[in-house]
């Protein structure tokens, strides 16, 4: 993975995780807080609510104790000798919904529901004496839940009487609790039955009353508090925002980091055109900042480095030039000591009036020839390398090349003594085809003169971007000297060489921005790998 992609996956986790950290924990922390608090107020609301039913359980209580002492109330049920109604003053005074009078055998007296009955045996009567209780009535309206209570009038006769849970009561009962008020008569479940504040799918809810066996219930829904929708509607503004901050971050964080590789991607491609040895190659920043600095300090280094370079390649053109000279004059000399020899001989020969000076004219004449000639030669072939022009490449077809060097050497080939293997077509190359075919000549003419009979294998090739050419030969091979020193000039093995040809070869092919390499095969002879670039 490249710098720039971690930069950028560094800077995505950077954005996002720890917004998304710190929102989750201030979501639920804030959240199990606000929980908690709602339930402790709700609880404080279903107190007061309880609170508020026993106070009516307790008025009831009283009204009924109070009506009791009412001597018209007792005189009215004295001087009744049937069953009648009970009037509604009594009713109202002590704002009672409802009130029977009943006998021992169970048996309505006075009533004042117009139904004139009641669903309670003397039995059940008296297991609410004395006692509140929330019991179903009936009336003509349907069914109420009421807040009841049982007394004893005397030996023979109890009261009965309540107040309706009505939508007065309910009323208040939602003002004190802040919540609405459920009264439900069906069987119920054990959520239903369980006591304080408990969950439901709609929300908070509370037991106010439950009587089983009158299979009524009566709760408390409360809304969700004003608090747990500012804090939702503040967490949902501050989940957006974060969002837009976290996709603002990332875009900056991409653009910022685009901006870097784009910097870096120009000054690489700069660092790569240098490597090849481009020493002109400057670098221009997109922006002023410390990029532009730093493009600054790449030019003036490539500057100096040209500099540089130019006064090392002053500098070893002199040496080699140097060593050239040297190697020249050393090897004038060679042939320089058997002409002096040879004249000495011819000289003395003459003036000695020896018999036999025409053979000795002859073998003096024939070693002077012979060794002035190896000097033309040498001569011949240092002037045409020091003359050596840089090489005009144009774009070439390399496999109509090839064929070129196949007709020009048709004869060889025919005979078997050069062998031309390619597989190579539509191919393009940059060539200098004149110095190419030389570099051909003069190697494929250092091959048949390796061995007698020597037979010349020429292999081309194609390996990624390059033409790999292979010249070889069935010949003893390059000695390790050679191997080692493979383009050092006036080194050479052959009777008659000048230690140049080698030399050239490397010249033409370097000029073609390609390489040379000297190697021995593994079964016998010598071989010259060259490769070329392709277009």
């Amino acid at each position: 993975m490249r710098y720039t992609k971690k930069l950028r996956l560094l800077l995505l986790v950077i954005a996002v995780l720890p917004p998304l950290i710190i929102i989750s924990i201030f979501k639920f922390s804030t959240e199990h807080k606000i929980e908690l608090e709602q339930i402790k107020n709700k609880e404080t609301s279903l107190y007061k609510a309880e609170a508020f039913i026993l106070s009516k359980q307790g008025r009831v209580k009283y009204n009924v104790q109070q009506l009791l002492k009412d001597s018209l109330f007792l005189k009215h049920i004295s001087v009744q000798k049937k069953p009648i109604a009970i009037p509604k003053e009594f009713l109202q005074k002590y704002d009672f919904s409802f009130l029977y009078i009943i006998d021992n055998s169970g048996k309505t007296v006075f009533s004042s529901n117009k139904l004139n009955r009641l669903k309670k045996s003397s039995f059940d009567i008296l297991k609410l004496l004395d006692n509140n209780f929330l019991e179903k009535e009936t009336d003509l309206q349907g069914d109420h839940a009421a807040l009841t209570f049982t007394s004893e009038v005397d030996s023979s006769y109890y009261v009965y009487a309540g107040r309706y849970i009505d939508q007065s009561m309910v009323y208040l009962i939602e003002n004190i609790s802040d919540a609405s008020v459920s009264i439900q008569f069906e069987n119920y479940t054990d959520r239903q039955k369980q006591k304080g504040i408990y969950k439901t799918e709609s929300g908070l809810q509370a037991m106010l009353l439950y009587a089983p066996d009158e299979g009524i219930t009566i709760t408390l829904d409360f809304s969700p508090d004003n608090r747990e929708q500012l804090f939702t509607t503040l967490f949902q503004i501050i989940s957006i925002v974060t969002v837009c901050m976290m996709v603002l971050s990332i875009l900056l964080g991409f653009y910022f980091t685009g901006k870097t590789k784009k910097e870096i991607d120009n000054l690489r491609a700069a660092f790569a055109d240098v490597a090849e040895g481009n020493f002109n190659t400057t670098v221009m920043a997109y922006e002023e900042s410390e990029f532009s600095e730093l493009a600054d300090s790449f030019s003036e280094m490539v500057r100096k480095l040209k500099d540089t370079q130019s006064k090392l390649s002053t500098v070893e053109k002199i040496a080699a030039w140097e060593t050239v000279g040297r190697k020249l004059a050393h090897e004038i000399k060679n042939p320089l000591s058997p002409i002096a020899i040879a004249a000495d001989d011819l000289r003395s020969s003459y003036y000695d009036k020896l018999p036999n000076f025409e053979s000795i004219r002859d073998e003096t004449t024939t070693t002077i020839k012979k060794e002035v000639k190896r000097m033309t030669l040498l001569l011949d072939e240092f002037v045409s390398f020091a003359r050596m022009e840089q090489s005009e490449l144009q774009k070439v077809e390399f496999s109509q090349f090839v064929s070129e060097i196949q007709k020009l050497y048709s004869k060889e080939i025919e005979a078997k003594r050069l062998h031309i293997e390619s597989n190579i077509s539509n191919i393009l190359v940059e060539l200098d085809k004149d110095t190419i075919t030389q570099l051909f000549i003069n190697l494929i003419k250092n091959g048949f003169e390796s061995y007698e009979k020597a037979i010349v294998d020429i292999t081309i090739t194609r390996t990624d971007e390059n033409i790999k050419i292979s010249i070889a030969d069935n010949g003893p091979g390059f000695s390790q000297a050679k191997l080692e020193n493979s383009f050092k000039p006036f080194e050479t093995t052959k009777e008659n060489g000048t230690g140049l040809g080698l030399i050239i070869c490397h010249r033409i092919v370097l000029d073609h921005n390609g390489t040379m390499k000297l190697q021995n095969r593994k079964d016998k002879g010598g071989e010259v790998v060259i490769t070329l670039p392709i277009v």
